[in-house]
C-alpha cells in the first residue's frame, strides 16, 4: 500500500514539475549541450518548487536559504551527452548573475550556491533558490564534478526572466 502511494505521489510530482517548468519556459527546449554534458534546466517560483520538494526524499531537505517572494528555484537535470545516461552522483555549483539595469550596472552581484540533489523515485535533479526579482536575462554558470572524476565540467546558459 505504502509503495503504491509513493509511486502515485512520485508520478503526480513529476507531472507537476514538468507542467510548472513548461509554464515558465522561455525557450522551446531549455537545454544545452557543452563539454560532453547535456543540461536540461528550468526556473520556477519558489512556492511551486516547494510543492515538488515535499515529495522529494526527506534526507535531501534543507535549502541554503529560505525562499522569499522574489525567490525562484533553479533546477537542472544532467546527462552524459554521448550515452544519454542520467548523472546521479555529481556535485553541482551554480553561479547566477542578475540582469543589467538601465544604467548598465548589474542589479545584483553574482551569487554562487551548491545545487542540492533532489531524489524523486529513481530520478535525480539538482536545485536551489536564487533571488531573481528583476526582469531581464540572468546568466547561469554551472560547475559539475562527477563522482570518480578529477576534472570539473563547466556549462553556462541564460534565463530570460519575464515573470
Amino acid at each position: 500500500m505504502h509503495r503504491g502511494v509513493t509511486l502515485i505521489m512520485a508520478s503526480v510530482i513529476s507531472l507537476l514539475a514538468a507542467t510548472a517548468a513548461a509554464a515558465y519556459a522561455d525557450e522551446p527546449t531549455q537545454s544545452i549541450t557543452e563539454n560532453g554534458l547535456r543540461v536540461h534546466y528550468g526556473v520556477m517560483p519558489a512556492t511551486k518548487a516547494q510543492m515538488v520538494e515535499r515529495g522529494a526524499d526527506a534526507s535531501q531537505k534543507g535549502a541554503e536559504t529560505t525562499p522569499g517572494s522574489s525567490s525562484y528555484h533553479l533546477v537542472v537535470a544532467l546527462f552524459r551527452s554521448n550515452t544519454d545516461e542520467r548523472i546521479k552522483d555529481a556535485t553541482v555549483v551554480a553561479t547566477v548573475k542578475g540582469p543589467k539595469g538601465p544604467k548598465g550596472n548589474a542589479h545584483s552581484r553574482p551569487v554562487t550556491k551548491r545545487l542540492r540533489p533532489m531524489v524523486i523515485g529513481d530520478s535525480v535533479t539538482y536545485g536551489n533558490y536564487f533571488d531573481m526579482r528583476w526582469r531581464g536575462v540572468y546568466h547561469v554558470s554551472l560547475t559539475v564534478t562527477q563522482k570518480n572524476e578529477s576534472k570539473a565540467v563547466k556549462a553556462s546558459f541564460d534565463v530570460d526572466q519575464q515573470f
